[in-house]
């Protein structure tokens, strides 16, 4: 019969596990801080989103300003007698929005600037942009790009 020997030289008890257990904590918080990290991500995504389609939603307003009820084309002149002031209550508390009207061809020209909202604090930026054929003179043609942006501190 065989009798089993103790080893004299080996480590005992629980100082055998903490080379394991190390590892398994260190994995542990890596895959915690992976997926905090993805969390923060995909909320930023989702507030840069939020934004983009807030700044296009007042682009669009802006150019419903434009439409002619005839059909026809609008006039530079008319475009420079548009007030926007009135776009803020579109815009959620604590947001910050310009709305710029410019002619860009075949001569540059800003025509309307409005803003309003919160203009400091700057976390997250929306951008929304269109362009649209304006009438000057008898037969003229200019080219309008009409950009907004919003922006949003968190």
């Amino acid at each position: 019969m065989r009798v089993m020997r103790g080893d004299r030289r080996g480590v005992g008890g629980f100082l055998e596990d903490i080379p394991v257990l190390v590892f398994v904590l260190a994995g542990v918080v890596t895959l915690i801080g992976a997926s905090v990290w993805a969390a923060s991500m995909r909320s930023d995504l989702v507030r840069e989103a939020e934004l983009e389609s807030l700044a296009d939603d007042l682009v669009d307003q802006a150019l419903w300003r434009f439409s002619d009820s005839e059909g026809g084309c609008v006039s530079v002149d008319r475009l420079a007698q548009l007030d926007f002031s009135e776009l803020s209550s579109r815009v959620p508390d604590g947001t910050g929005w310009l709305v710029s009207v410019n002619v860009i061809h075949p001569w540059e020209e800003q025509l309307v600037l409005a803003q309003g909202g919160d203009e400091h604090h700057v976390a997250n930026v929306g951008f929304g942009c269109k362009l649209i054929n304006a009438s000057y003179g008898t037969d003229g043609g200019a080219v309008v790009k009409v950009t907004a942006v919003v922006w949003r501190s968190w």
